[in-house]
């Protein structure tokens, strides 16, 4: 009776351990888009990435990154990252420390639009275990004789479609699982969804889109994008997707056959 009952306790301990590594492995059980239930105050109220003046080609204007936290007393950090064609001129562009009496901090830099073209600047704040908890971003669109900048992707000059700036599918995947690199790269006007997916065998977060090259462009300067490349077929993009199935496949396999192994053994010795 004693071996029948350690037997069971074995096969449903093996049988646990399989249903955790497949579970584990499979993304609609992996957490992906849960970002925790928030209790009280949030850590973050607000957070504003704006210039104080207007920008113009080459002329430093001050960057200013304010956000307000009711957490007075606990750490916050606070980065801005510039895209290739904006330069920081003086200040800085990362903080971390209490957040002060009153709960507004911020950062302020003078930065200047060297290099025309269509530019992201993105903002992010959050405590040290998840220093990107909030985001903010700034577009601005330069020429060799002006600059646009706002709060809305409408002030990006327009994208023209045609044979040089042909419109296809893309996929788009980021370093990391943060559901505001999704809202920011579907903020841009023209980027039409097509869904989620996972990217090669890293298996990281991706997008498909539809988009002209030209705004592909201005994705692959975002700091957390891992890749942005032309995909005609969708079967590629699945392959992050695929790769996992298979291992979850392979490791329940292994772990089928060590549970025979060890049914076998402990059959022989009762």
């Amino acid at each position: 009776m004693a071996g029948r009952l350690l037997l069971l306790l074995v096969a449903l301990l093996v049988l646990a351990g399989l249903a955790a590594i497949w579970i584990s492995g499979n993304p609609a059980w992996s957490g992906a888009g849960i970002t925790g239930i928030s209790c009280g105050e949030p850590f973050i109220r607000s957070g504003n990435l704006n210039l104080e003046g207007s920008p113009e080609p080459g002329k430093p204007v001050e960057l200013v990154y304010s956000v307000e936290s009711a957490r007075i007393g606990e750490n916050i950090s606070l980065e801005v990252v510039l895209p290739e064609g904006i330069r920081l001129k003086s200040g800085d562009l990362r903080r971390a420390g209490p957040v002060p009496v009153g709960g507004t901090v911020g950062i302020r830099s003078m930065v200047a639009v060297e290099t025309p073209g269509d530019w992201i600047i993105t903002a992010w704040a959050g405590p040290a275990a998840e220093p990107r908890l909030s985001g903010d971003v700034l577009f601005i669109s330069a020429s060799k004789e002006k600059c646009l900048a706002g709060k809305i992707p409408l002030s990006l000059t327009p994208v023209r479609e045609g044979a040089g700036n042909p419109r296809q599918e893309y996929l788009i995947a980021f370093r990391e699982y943060n559901p505001r690199y999704k809202t920011i790269i579907l903020m841009l006007p023209g980027m039409d969804f097509l869904g989620d997916t996972s990217y090669g065998d890293q298996n990281k977060p991706a997008i498909r889109v539809t988009a002209a090259r030209d705004q592909i462009t201005v994705i692959r300067q975002l700091d957390f994008v891992l890749t942005a490349y032309a995909s005609p077929s969708g079967a590629a993009t699945n392959s992050g997707a695929d790769s996992m199935l298979v291992r979850n496949i392979l490791i329940s396999a292994a772990l089928i056959i060590v549970a025979a192994v060890v049914f076998w053994v402990i059959a022989k010795i009762i």
